[in-house]
C-alpha cells in the first residue's frame, strides 16, 4: 500500500513537471481513477507536431496508456484499420490536411462504431460550435473541448470517457 501511493505521488510530480499549476492531490484522484481503468490503447490524431511530441509524453508518464499517433486524418484512418479498430479512444484535431477530423470520424464511426471519440480543436466558435454540437448529439463523438487546455483538463476528459465507456 505505501510503495502504491509512492508510485502515485512520483507519477503525480512527474505530471506537474508539464504544468506547475497543477495540483498534486487533483493529479493523484485522477491517476487513481485510470488505475481503475487498466491499461488504454489511445491514438493521438493531429498535424500539430508539437502535440503529438508532447501529449503522448504526459500519457506515457501516466502510465496507463499505449499511446499511437498520426499527422493527419488519412493517418489516422489509416492507424485505425491497421489495428483493426483496437483503440480505446481516439483524440483528433478536426483541421488537418489530406482528410479533415470530420471525414476521418464519419468513416470510423461506420467501420467501428464503438470507438469513442473526443475532438480537440481551435475551431469551436460560430459554425464551428454548431457542427461540434451535431456530431455530438449524432453520438460520433464522446465530446470535444477547445486548445488550448491543460493536462489536467485532458486528463479528466480522458477519465470520464474511459470510465463511461
Amino acid at each position: 500500500m505505501v510503495e502504491e501511493k509512492q508510485s502515485l505521488v512520483k507519477r503525480a510530480e512527474s505530471l506537474a513537471q508539464f504544468d506547475p499549476k497543477l495540483s498534486r492531490s487533483l493529479i493523484i484522484r485522477a491517476l487513481k481513477s485510470i488505475d481503475k481503468i487498466g491499461t488504454k490503447r489511445v491514438l493521438l490524431v493531429d498535424d500539430e507536431p508539437a502535440f503529438l511530441k508532447f501529449y503522448p509524453r504526459i500519457l506515457k508518464r501516466i502510465g496507463s496508456f499505449i499511446t499511437f499517433t498520426a499527422k493527419d486524418g488519412l493517418e489516422g484512418l489509416k492507424s485505425v484499420r491497421q489495428e483493426k479498430g483496437d483503440f480505446d479512444l481516439v483524440i483528433t484535431n478536426i483541421r488537418m490536411p489530406k482528410i479533415n477530423g470530420y471525414e476521418m470520424i464519419r468513416i470510423i464511426k461506420k467501420e467501428y462504431p464503438d470507438i469513442p471519440i473526443l475532438i480537440i480543436t481551435g475551431f469551436y466558435t460560430g459554425e464551428g460550435e454548431k457542427v461540434l454540437q451535431e456530431l455530438e448529439s449524432e453520438g460520433l463523438i464522446c465530446g470535444w473541448f477547445p486548445k488550448p487546455f491543460t493536462v489536467d483538463e485532458l486528463l479528466n476528459f480522458i477519465t470520464t470517457t474511459l470510465i463511461s465507456k
